[in-house]
């Protein structure tokens, strides 16, 4: 009775170290003694002091410590406090375990540390607006496929997926998928099963989504395994990273501060090089793949592909098809209309950002070009400077005429490869950029001025920004308004005549904020041109030189803009 009785008091012991005590939280010999006053399986000093030896010779980690009284605590454990941080944190942000599973095995990694250890890591716990899933069968579907593939079974369930109103419809009509179990693979916060279905394609491969399985069952049919040669890690390369489709060698040029994202990526034994001072470049083995040119868009310019050309071509072509009939560029001006739209009815939360497309705070800085262009005063030049801006230009009359003569030869000449043409616009629009460049510009001017109509400032300035990584406000604007000579020039002259300025912390905001500007400054030429003034204005224009009456009325308060400096 008393062998039993101290197995128990070890037993108790070794529970509450396990469970209370860490080198911060000892416990003294007394505090023990206390412990078991008023049960049947007593303590004394003597007796504790022995159990703990006997937990010590059998390996537990229990320090005594000799400055407090003979206190004890249990210094380690099969996990350390850390370790345990990490995978409740894991847990917590998880995107595939449920809440209700979530708390739960927060709750049992929790014990794994003392209970005042466990306290400050859960206080310590933050994770940022998780969406979490409400499928209550995930574990039950783990559970089944981790038996089915120790066992050499397949196994039946149906799959689901989601309706435009959100409700979940199953798949396949509702008849069950059949599938032999390979393995299970969790990758970008998600669980997949991987398997041999005889109903895919060669090489009948296929992975599913686990949360999205339901009603699983193992079933009596024995597993088909995939031929020799295949392998599990190959195939979550090709299906979950960059590897679906052919592979090709290309080079990336990067700004400086994104070396830590291509690190993160590609590894530390990725190929670079300094380019210039702001730039690096890469040179990374991928698959020519919409995975690969979606990582590529999510730096926005600060990852550029620089070749093989082809690749290049194929990503910019990628984007402008990629909502059919409207092109990205248009996408990025509706998804800013619809914030300027949104103005009124945010304005009790303008830091709101609903669409996330322009930075921090779009609303506000929508809002203040919406405000600019609205107090820009429609009468900004009084007569006397207008006088003044016709007698200079007929003093540079030289000018008008080499723009008459731009716009025409525009049409009759082939601008990718006429250079007189190239020549006089890169003069006259003094167009500093390098070769390269400018031969790429001279191509788009091409390419662009068949559809004049259907030409967009924004399509013409995603196209430069893409190539060049760029934001070409400026030139965007005067090859477009030399397409169509309805269209206004964006220059320093008139952003400062209308008071306007581009606002963005960064190439992702102002990007989108130049497409509002630039229609910004397309309406104040709308409203202006309605006005007597504007009337005026082109009558005196008219009078000057009749021998350009025929120039669009725009154009022509262009010129006494420009005059106006």
């Amino acid at each position: 009775m008393g062998s039993q009785k101290n197995k128990q008091r070890i037993l108790r012991i070794l529970k509450y170290l396990y469970s209370f005590t860490d080198e911060q939280h000892p416990v003294t010999n007394q505090d023990l003694v206390a412990m078991f006053a008023d049960e049947v399986t007593s303590g004394n000093r003597k007796t504790i002091k022995n159990d703990i030896e006997v937990l010590t010779e059998a390996g537990f980690d229990v320090i005594t410590s000799k400055q407090y009284r003979n206190s004890y605590y249990m210094a380690s454990r099969i996990f350390e406090v850390p370790e345990v941080k990490m995978l409740i944190d894991s847990v917590a942000a998880s995107r595939f375990i449920t809440k209700e599973k979530s708390d739960s095995l927060i709750g049992k990694l929790s014990k794994l540390v003392s209970k005042p250890q466990a306290e400050t890591l859960v206080r310590h716990m933050y994770t940022a607006n998780v969406l979490k899933p409400n499928n209550e069968q995930i574990y039950y579907a783990i559970d089944v496929i981790t038996d089915a593939i120790n066992a050499g079974r397949q196994i039946r369930f149906q799959y689901y997926d989601y309706l435009p109103t959100k409700e979940k419809i199953l798949k396949n009509n509702g008849e069950n998928y059949y599938l032999s179990p390979i393995a299970m693979v969790w990758d970008d916060n998600h669980y997949y099963v991987i398997g041999h279905s005889e109903k895919h394609p060669e090489p009948f491969i296929i992975n599913f989504r686990i949360d999205r399985i339901c009603h699983a069952e193992i079933t009596e049919e024995p597993s088909i395994l995939p031929e020799d040669g295949f392998s599990v890690e190959e195939y979550v390369n090709r299906q979950f990273r960059m590897n679906v489709g052919e592979a090709v060698e290309v080079i990336l040029e990067c700004k400086n501060e994104r070396m830590r994202s291509v690190i993160d990526h590609f590894g530390e034994d990725v190929e670079t090089w300094i380019a210039d001072d702001e730039h690096f470049r890469v040179r990374v083995h991928v698959a020519d793949s919409p995975t690969f040119y979606s990582w590529i868009f999510g730096f926005v310019g600060d990852i550029r592909i620089v070749g093989p050309e082809a690749v290049a071509n194929k990503y910019q072509d990628m984007l402008m098809m990629g909502l059919q009939k409207e092109t990205f560029a248009e996408y990025y001006y509706q998804m800013n209309q619809q914030l300027l739209e949104d103005i009124n009815v945010a304005e009790d939360n303008p830091d709101e950002n609903p669409f996330h497309i322009v930075g921090d705070n779009p609303l506000k800085q929508i809002k203040e070009v919406k405000d600019e262009t609205k107090n820009a005063d429609k009468s900004v030049f009084n007569q006397n400077d207008v006088k003044k801006a016709i007698r200079l230009l007929e003093q540079r009359k030289a000018s008008i005429a080499r723009y008459y003569d731009l716009l025409q030869s525009s049409t009759a000449v082939n601008i990718a490869e006429d250079l007189s043409f190239q020549k006089a616009f890169t003069a006259f629009y003094r167009l500093r950029r390098d070769k390269d460049w400018r031969a790429y510009y001279f191509d788009l001017f091409e390419c662009m001025k068949s559809r004049k109509e259907d030409v967009s400032f924004g399509e013409i300035q995603l196209r430069l920004f893409l190539k060049c990584g760029q934001i070409e406000s400026s030139f965007s604007s005067k090859m477009l308004a030399t397409i169509n000579p309805d269209m206004p020039i964006w220059d320093s002259y008139v952003l400062k005549n209308l008071g306007l300025k581009l606002r963005g912390k960064n190439k992702e905001e102002r990007f989108s904020m130049a497409v509002v500007l630039y229609d910004n400054i397309c309406s104040w030429y709308r409203d202006f041109l309605k006005t007597d003034e504007a009337k005026e204005m082109i009558g005196m224009f008219d009078q000057a030189f009749p021998e350009y009456s025929n120039l669009t009325e725009i154009k022509k308060i262009d010129f006494i803009i420009w005059a106006l400096r």
